[in-house]
This record gives C-alpha cells, sequence and structure tokens, in this order.
C-alpha cells in the first residue's frame, strides 16, 4: 500500500523591508541596542553641558576676582598719591625750616608704619557698620639712605665699617660697588659709564654678595648726594648702625640734612580678615621746595607673603597728627567693603 501524499505546507508573504528576527529574543536584543545608544548619547550631553557650566562658574570668579582686585588695587594707589600730595604740602619755600625735619612731615618719614583703619559700608547703605579693613602707610626718605651712584668710596667704607663689617670687607665692598659703577675701557683707563645702578638689589651682581646684603637697607639710588641724614634714616636700616653713629668721626663728614626731595611710599590694603588685598609701592621726586607737583619715578608692587611690617600702629609718633592723616585719608576714599 503506497503512502498517502503529504499536503503542501501554505506559504505566509512578509511585507518588503521586514526582516526576520533570528531566535525567540531577537526583538528585545534590538530593543535593548537602541536604549544604550540612546543613554550614551544623554550621557555625553549630560557631561558637555556640566563641563561648560564648570567653565562659566570659573570664568565667573576669575571675573569677580580680577575686578575686586583692581578695586583694591585703585584704593592702594590713591592711598599713596593721598600721601604724595600731603608731603607736597607740609613745606613751601617760604616756610622756615623746623628744628626737626621729621616733626614737620604728615607722616612719619624714617619708616614707621601707620595703621589707618578704614570704615566699612553697611549692606543697608546707611552709616558704616564697623571698622574692620586698614590701610598701613610706611614712607622712607631717600635723604636717610646712602646712595650706590652718588657716595664715594670713603664715605661708603665709613658707614659699611659702622654698620658691623669688618674694615678689610667694607672695603673691599665699597672698591667693587666703584668698579661695577663706573667701569673703565682696558685701554684708555678712562670712565665709560656712571650710574649704573638703578635699583639697590643689583648688589647681586657683586662677588661679595653676602656682604653686600647685609648692608642692603642703607643703600638706595634716589640720593644724589655724597650725605646722608641719621635723623630720618629708615627705621629697620637705622638698627644696623650704633646709636652713637651721629658722632663717630668716620660718619661725621657725610652727615648732613635730608633735602627732603625724593621718598619711597609704601601702602598696603589689609581686609578684615587679615589678608592682603593690594600692595603698592612708589618712589616720588619733588623740586623747588615741594611747592610744585611731584613726579612718580616708579610703581610697583610689594610683597604680598611678608604682608606690611609688624609695628604698633601710630607708635612712637604723634597721634594728633597721625589721626589727622588718617581721618582725611578715610573722608578721601570713602567706606569701604
Amino acid at each position: 500500500m503506497s503512502p498517502r501524499p503529504r499536503a503542501p505546507r501554505p506559504q505566509t508573504s512578509r511585507p518588503p523591508g521586514e526582516r526576520r528576527a533570528h531566535g525567540p529574543d531577537g526583538a528585545s536584543g534590538e530593543a535593548g541596542f537602541v536604549l544604550v545608544s540612546i543613554l550614551s548619547v544623554v550621557m555625553l550631553f549630560v557631561a558637555v553641558a556640566t563641563g561648560l557650566a564648570i567653565k562659566a562658574r570659573l570664568h565667573a570668579l576669575q571675573t569677580a576676582h580680577l575686578r575686586e582686585a583692581a578695586a583694591y588695587g585703585a584704593l592702594a594707589d590713591g592711598a599713596a598719591l593721598f600721601v604724595v600730595d600731603a608731603l607736597r604740602e607740609v613745606s613751601k619755600p617760604d616756610k622756615a625750616a623746623p628744628q626737626d625735619p621729621a616733626a614737620a612731615e604728615p607722616i612719619p618719614v624714617n619708616g614707621l608704619p601707620l595703621d589707618c583703619p578704614m570704615p566699612r559700608a553697611s549692606s543697608a547703605g546707611g552709616p558704616p557698620a564697623s571698622t574692620s579693613a586698614r590701610i598701613v602707610l610706611r614712607v622712607v626718605d631717600a635723604g636717610g639712605l646712602v646712595d650706590l651712584n652718588a657716595a664715594p668710596e670713603p664715605m661708603m667704607t665709613a658707614v659699611f665699617g659702622a654698620a658691623g663689617l669688618d674694615a678689610a670687607t667694607a672695603s673691599t665692598l665699597a672698591t667693587e660697588i666703584g668698579t661695577v659703577r663706573t667701569p673703565k675701557d682696558a685701554a684708555s683707563g678712562t670712565a665709560v659709564r656712571s650710574g649704573s645702578f638703578l635699583d639697590p638689589s643689583e648688589v647681586r651682581v657683586l662677588r661679595n654678595v653676602a656682604a653686600a646684603r647685609r648692608v642692603l637697607p642703607l643703600l638706595t639710588v634716589d640720593n644724589p648726594r655724597p650725605a646722608f641724614d641719621l635723623a630720618v634714616t629708615d627705621r629697620f636700616a637705622r638698627t644696623l648702625l650704633p646709636r652713637d653713629a651721629p658722632l663717630l668721626p668716620s660718619l661725621r663728614p657725610y652727615l648732613a640734612p635730608s633735602r627732603g626731595e625724593v621718598f619711597r611710599i609704601e601702602v598696603w590694603f589689609v581686609a578684615a580678615d587679615g589678608a592682603v588685598r593690594a600692595s603698592r609701592g612708589a618712589t616720588a621726586a619733588f623740586q623747588d621746595g615741594r611747592a610744585e607737583m611731584p613726579r612718580i619715578r616708579a610703581w610697583s608692587r610689594l610683597s604680598d607673603v611678608t604682608g606690611p611690617p609688624n609695628e604698633a600702629a601710630g607708635a612712637g609718633t604723634e597721634p594728633g597728627r597721625v589721626t589727622a592723616l588718617c581721618t582725611a585719608l578715610r573722608d578721601a576714599l570713602g567706606p569701604q567693603r
């Protein structure tokens, strides 16, 4: 008996472009692949957006910091110019010279720091809320220092010896300074230039740099006379010399009253938290008895790391004079934040 023929299986038609799933989980596999792709795009978008937000925040902080630094710097500059103007007004050609030149100054010119409290503006715009920030001022008369370019070698030898250097080292250092500032032509033996020191820190080029650094506080390049005035010598530099220095025979030929022509002015703006927000140094030169407007020879930025000197505000000065200067400075600059 012959087998019965099997009926053909019916053919099912698929729409064009439809792909057959491979295995029972084919549809879920395609869905998972799409989900991972979408998550990757979302994560990339979040990362880019976060990066842009961080950059924008950093840019805003940097801009605010620069704006704050510029504001504090302007206050320090204004305080320096205020002191220059105060020094100009104190001495006129028709005024008699005082017994003590330093006593006639509105601010000590021997490096004694003055600490002027500054009122802090209230948040509501009313009267000052408190006195917290402060401006520290320091002025040094260049006439009380020894000029690297103007002082003769015997004068420098005498000063260096009085400052504690032994006679041989003092003489060698003075000779070396004279050689550096007036180098001579090897063939003719004549000086080819003079006044080569532009800043006292240039003593680092000397061979005996260790000895030069010991007497560095006594040096300047802004006293064009072969003499100096111990009455207005920088307080720190004065400690390098003995108390009876005015009586030493080796120094007496080189002592003369200062003309009060060039001053070094230093300003620190100290915030309420004790941080130095700005610092400025200025060298002001006067002429004709300070009757004319001074000339600012140089501006510089002081070290914010060391900060202002740690001496008591107004110590050893006339309180009324200091208070008047600080009050005028506060009125000129106004309340601070």
